[in-house]
């Protein structure tokens, strides 16, 4: 019996590619985890819509944690694990 495959997460340099979506619905992603300091609301907007997680990464100062949760992501990834948890927690969605 073959075991169901893991879900898959898209991770995009670039965020401004208008290809994202695409490759998220063509691909039955979960989840997209575009660089934070590139990404637009519009497009978290549009992955939503698409029934997509959006999980921006190097989310590592509070300036912009707070840009990502005015933007409504699902979620945030960090490389500085001892600034981040300072900040509160993004609320996460049913969904994700």
């Amino acid at each position: 019996m073959m075991k169901d495959a893991p879900d898959i997460a898209l991770l995009s340099r670039y965020p401004a590619d208008g290809n994202n979506m695409e490759r998220c619905v063509r691909l039955k992603a979960f989840s997209w985890h575009p660089n934070c300091g590139e990404l637009q609301h519009e497009q978290v907007k549009k992955m939503h819509e698409a029934g997509i997680c959006v999980f921006p990464y190097n989310v590592d100062s509070q300036k912009e944690y707070q840009r990502m949760i005015q933007m409504d992501v699902d979620g945030v990834i960090t490389s500085d694990p001892v600034t981040v948890p300072k900040l509160g927690s993004v609320m996460r969605t049913e969904e994700c």
